[in-house]
């Protein structure tokens, strides 16, 4: 099995057992990859160039981002069936839940926007503006904000998300992409690609 232009990868359990989750851009598909013996359990097709994926807390379901098809599917999980196709803006690119699952944040790097998914209803609640070229978001458990990467206006975007709104934005950065946060949620990590840097922001 060839899998092509691999832009997410994630594990997951089902059944007790354990599986990788494989983003093909290439080939518009999510393999299934069990995770000890590294045989393929089947493709699940997607929409066109797949991105990025995230599985709901409650464990019901999987949405994935494709950048082309600037739209969000919906899977029941562990079934993989499709919901829904949920339409978004243009370069779909990084998703992330809300801890209590209600809401779903994906970031439209073409569109410099996050569009917000009311995850029970699956619907776009809201689109929100923010800093050009959005490319990953990350959600804090406790703290009630999400954080968005947005590459070509070299900053942070920190959304509130009660509020809904932009708390602030953080411009520390030449090319900030990928973006994750400690346990205790005291500290971001944003890696700068264009200066070759890891930031470190204190949140406490």
């Amino acid at each position: 099995h060839t899998i092509k232009y691999i832009t997410d990868i994630m594990s997951c359990k089902m059944k007790s057992h354990k599986y990788l989750l494989v983003a093909n851009s290439g080939s518009d598909n999510i393999s299934v990859i069990d995770i000890n013996s590294f045989d393929l359990i089947r493709d699940i097709k997607c929409g066109e160039y797949p991105m990025m994926m995230d599985i709901s807390p409650n464990k019901k379901h999987l949405m994935i981002t494709n950048r082309d098809s600037c739209d969000v599917y919906v899977y029941e999980f562990p079934s993989f069936s499709i919901t829904k196709k949920i339409r978004v803006q243009e370069g779909t690119a990084g998703i992330t839940f809300l801890p209590k699952g209600k809401k779903v944040f994906v970031a439209n790097e073409y569109s410099h926007s996050l569009s917000i998914i009311d995850a029970e209803r699956l619907y776009v609640e809201k689109t929100l503006k923010i800093g050009h070229g959005p490319c990953v978001v990350v959600a804090t458990m406790t703290k009630n904000f999400v954080a968005a990467t947005c590459e070509e206006s070299h900053n942070v975007s920190i959304v509130n998300t009660k509020s809904l709104q932009i708390r602030y934005t953080l411009n520390l950065f030449e090319g900030p992409l990928g973006i994750t946060i400690t346990p205790d949620e005291n500290e971001l990590y944003v890696a700068d690609f264009l200066s070759n840097k890891i930031a470190s922001i204190d949140t406490s």
